[in-house]
């Protein structure tokens, strides 16, 4: 071996002078050495003599000079490379810190934001390779080097240099050199087919972000010949069962990334890196602490905005409300019936997904559909989706679930992919017609077919459903039910999977980007998709609203793709509530927005969402009448539908009819007794109405033993300030605030300022308030989220003693949008400043807010004004006594 270094170094005369020996893999020697034309460090790589008698020296060194020609931050180049008596060998420069395999072998598993950033990287470079027709094949932690904050990937080309020169009938793995590492090895390279392409790479990030996230190779304590099998054949164990702590997007990524087929996979470096900066997206700003709560850099996984983050932030906390926090959209078990109807009434229930886990969203989509047919449908009430969705994997009889959703069918079914056939997905679909009375069959028909038939199957299913009911179909009836929305069956996957995070799934904000990502892909591959179009547009809406983006391009975005959808198809119901929620959440035309929703109302009969989001506008506009009255129809429709009912208990709620409040509010908690917001619902409701703090307490004190340990921790500062009255609570509160890491800067601040003015910590309040007030000027959009802005930063101005600058930001809130022109938010807007007003000291305006918030719907009481500590300073004022004895 010294004869090698000696060998080795009169090779590269003068130009390098080798220091030291790192060691070696399976294929070389690694030296470092001092570059002496330019006085740095280099790293100098030979093949070993054994390996390099199997390959044909000129090739590989022409296949490293076109590694030699990638240049991109993240990818080491390869600086030289020459032949030194028959062995090949390439210099790089010396990269300053330690391998990903350091690392690991040092810490085991890495926090999640570290192993987003390091993965960012290695896509990027390997995207930039990709495109550049470069592929690595040897992805693994040894050849991740980490520098400073940065990631690098070494050894770009080596293994298809390798791969090119060797001699003929040579065996590489003979000599034990694997053209790829047997822990990190897609299947397609083991089983060394020859069309192996740049997806191999991607199951190799996969499998280093699987030890990355768990601490353990996916397929660990094996012999290398066991591990290769095992990649070829075997199902990794799901990232959170050994680390449930893990998101759960990042997680669906990896795991579909080491899928045994590689059209399974992200199809580019490129794709997977967009799902992973939609999963996660790390930043790093320095908060300050409360009391003893040390600081810490916070980190977020999500943009949330300034509108709906800071709203949950300040004016619910100081309410002790809830119901307008990041809400996920899925509903849950438990529900009393509701709707009871003379026309015949049907429950698609979810169809059961009986493949491969990762295969259910198209059991959902399939489930959906067919429902979305049936709706169509004159003469038959079809209960809500997700009504029906809170029965999947239920264990209740059919009399039970019938008597519950009020429906005299069911109709379930099972979903099963065979995907063992090359070239060719066959689904199979087996639907079931129940009597929910009786629970007897009354029709069944096993269906099969490739992918390009499904939707002949959900016309199949659809009109025998039907028949079996004995409704009479019209010829138009007849039309839609065999209608399909595109004849591209990979576009209506991508479409399936898209519409469930758009309106679904979706458990944060930077869901809506994935769904953009799929809704794209969709149309992109079929332009005449006006479905696709039209939930591209609820995407973006989406993204635009939860401030995810909230740029003019997204909402440009949005517009171009619900008109598509229009011209498409001008008789598209999804397309009409896609315009209407346009108007309604990026224009706040409520007028148009409508008078668009009556044209979806016609094309789809009692349409649950569309009554919903009826009530959702009206409200706006000030018509609590009407919103409540289609709220309730919409909740009728739809029984077990969470978010209906939560609304529904607000609308009640703010409009002080607290009898009616009470009855849906306690509804809510036994149809999602392991979700947060029905018990902050009753709660609040409870002291707007009593002021009655302890029995509020305590039904928070039962949420806390019902409700997921890490939903409580997320959704703990929702609780509002009767919870500050409890120690355990008001430590969870501290504890929530040092660590929450799913909020933007701004939306910290409000939360972090509004608690310490609750509990009198003025060292805290004055630096938070400094930091909102240099914060605040970023966050401005120049449209009308920007009201609640305003009013928020009233509340630093306040706290620092600037009255007339807090009174003038209350102002500007309402004169960017005021009460006539959206009277649920405008009066929330109104509330805080209020709020503000006792604070800066302007007592008399205070009241005067005060008393028009109780002349209005809104979340104030006299109940709630009693006890409020909050408003102790006003306590003994004659115009507050006068305003509590009402």
């Amino acid at each position: 071996m010294t004869e090698l270094r000696e060998q080795l170094q009169k090779s590269l005369g003068d130009a390098y002078t080798l220091e030291r020996e790192l060691g070696g893999g399976g294929m070389s020697r690694v030296f470092i050495a001092e570059d002496n034309s330019l006085g740095r460090k280099v790293v100098v790589k030979v093949l070993l003599p054994d390996l390099a008698a199997t390959v044909n020296v000129e090739r590989f060194r022409r296949e490293i000079q076109l590694a030699a020609k990638l240049q991109h931050p993240h990818i080491v180049p390869v600086l030289s490379a020459g032949i030194s008596e028959g062995l090949p060998y390439y210099t790089m420069p010396f990269i300053e810190g330690e391998s990903l395999r350091a690392r690991l072998s040092r810490s085991g598993e890495l926090p999640v934001h570290d192993t987003a950033r390091i993965l960012r990287d290695v896509l990027s470079a390997l995207s930039y390779a990709h495109q550049h027709g470069v592929v690595h094949r040897d992805i693994k932690p040894d050849n991740v080097l980490l520098t400073g904050n940065d990631a690098v990937v070494a050894d770009f080309g080596v293994a298809k240099a390798l791969s090119a020169s060797t001699a003929p009938g040579s065996s590489l793995t003979s000599l034990g050199v694997a053209l790829g590492t047997p822990a990190y090895m897609s299947p397609e390279q083991a089983a060394a087919d020859p069309s192996t392409d740049h997806r191999a790479d991607l199951y190799g990030v996969g499998a280093m972000a699987y030890e990355m996230l768990t601490g353990q190779q996916v397929f660990s304590a094996r012999s290398p010949q066991a591990m290769l099998a095992a990649h070829a054949t075997q199902k990794p164990e799901q990232i959170d069962a050994r680390r449930p702590s893990v998101p759960r997007e990042l997680s669906s990524l990896i795991m579909r990334s080491l899928e045994k087929h590689a059209a399974d996979r992200p199809q580019s470096a490129a794709e997977m890196l967009t799902e992973l900066e939609a999963a996660v997206t790390p930043s790093g700003a320095t908060t300050p602490h409360i009391g003893a709560v040390a600081p810490r850099r916070a980190e977020r996984s999500d943009k949330r905005g300034t509108f709906m983050a800071m709203a949950a932030a300040a004016i619910l906390l100081l309410l002790a409300s809830s119901t307008v926090y990041w809400r996920s959209h899925r509903t849950p078990d438990n529900s009393p019936a509701i709707l009871a109807d003379s026309t015949p009434s049907l429950a698609v229930l979810p169809f059961d997904n009986l493949g491969n886990k990762d295969d259910a969203y198209f059991a959902d989509g399939m489930t959906d559909e067919i429902s979305s047919k049936l709706g169509s449908v004159g003469g038959l009430t079809v209960i809500g989706r997700q009504s029906a969705k809170s029965y999947a994997n239920t264990t209740k009889p059919p009399q039970q679930i019938g008597k519950e959703l009020g429906a005299t069918y069911l109709l379930t079914g099972t979903v099963r992919w065979d995907r063992s056939r090359n070239g060719r997905n066959l689904v199979k679909i087996t639907p079931v017609l129940l009597r929910s009375s009786s629970g007897a069959e009354i029709w069944s028909e096993p269906y099969q077919a490739e992918a390009t038939n499904v939707f002949d199957i959900q016309g199949k299913v659809a009109e025998h459903v039907a028949d079996a009911m004995r409704v009479k179909l019209s010829q138009s009836d007849k039309k839609e039910l065999v209608s399909r929305p595109t004849a591209d069956p990979q576009a209506y996957d991508y479409f399936l999977r898209g519409k469930a995070l758009a309106t679904g799934t979706a458990t944060r904000p930077s869901d809506y980007l994935r769904a953009v990502l799929f809704l794209q892909r969709a149309v992109d591959r079929d332009r005449n998709f006006a479905l696709a179009h039209a939930y591209l547009g609820v995407a973006h809406l989406n993204a635009y609203w939860w401030q995810v983006d909230d740029s003019p391009h997204r909402l440009e975005m949005a517009r171009s793709a619900i008109d598509t959808a229009l011209a498409l198809n001008p008789k598209l119901a999804a397309g009409y509530v896609a315009r209407a929620t346009y108007y309604y959440r990026a224009k706040l035309d409520y007028t148009k927005a409508l008078e668009t929703l009556l044209l979806a109302e016609k094309i789809s009969r009692n349409d649950p969402d569309v009554l919903y989001l009826k009530g959702l506008i009206e409200r706006r506009q000030n018509k609590w009448d009407e919103a409540i009255k289609d709220q309730e129809r919409s909740a009728q429709l739809d029984p077990r539908n969470v978010r209906y009912a939560i609304d529904l208990c607000t609308s009640l709620t703010i409009t002080r009819h607290y009898p009616e409040a009470r009855g849906v509010c306690e509804r809510v908690i036994p149809l999602a007794p392991d979700r947060l917001e029905g018990y902050t619902g009753l709660s609040n409701l409870i002291l707007l109405s009593t002021g009655d703090v302890n029995k509020a307490v305590a039904i928070l004190k039962q949420a806390k033993r019902q409700v997921d340990p890490d939903q409580w921790k997320r959704g703990v500062l929702s609780l509002g300030w009767p919870a500050l009255t409890d120690p355990e609570f008001r430590r969870d509160m501290e504890e929530a605030l040092s660590a929450k890491d799913d909020q933007n800067r701004m939306s910290f601040l409000v939360w972090s300022l509004t608690f310490s003015v609750y509990t009198k910590n003025k060292p805290a309040q004055l630096a938070f308030a400094d930091s909102m007030i240099a914060e605040a000027p970023k966050a401005m959009r120049g449209n009308f989220l920007d009201a609640l802005l305003h009013a928020l930063l009233g509340e630093a101005y306040a706290v620092k003693g600037d009255r007339q600058r807090s009174l003038d930001e209350g102002k500007l809130s309402l004169q960017t949008t005021p009460l006539s022109a959206d009277a649920i938010g405008s009066s929330n807007n109104l509330v805080a400043i209020a709020y503000n007003a006792v604070l800066a000291g302007s007592y008399d305006e205070a009241i005067t807010y005060l008393e028009q918030l109780l002349a209005i719907p809104s979340y104030v009481s006299v109940p709630q004004l009693r006890v409020d500590p909050w408003f102790d300073p006003l306590r003994g004022n004659p115009r507050f006594e006068r305003l509590l004895a009402r």
